[in-house]
Formats: C-alpha cells, structure tokens, sequence
C-alpha cells in the first residue's frame, strides 16, 4: 500500500500524462476485476 499523497500525485499524473483512450481501458480493466466480499 501506498500513502494517500503518492497516491494522489499519481492519479493527478495519470490523468494528464493518460490518453483518453488509455483512461479508458484502465477504467474497464478496474471495474472489471472481481474482488470477493470480505467475510469477517
């Protein structure tokens, strides 16, 4: 895991360095991974 400040700095790097086609696929690449609920 990664500080909220690195974090922060590379999304905000990610959306001017991106094209909107890259953007893109990396949105679907994210929304469609499958994550399993967590059971505690």
């Amino acid at each position: 895991m990664v500080s909220e400040d690195l974090a922060n700095e590379d999304a905000e790097g990610i959306e001017h360095h991106f094209s909107t086609e890259s953007l893109e696929k990396l949105e679907k690449f994210v929304k469609d991974l499958e994550v399993p609920e967590l059971k505690i």
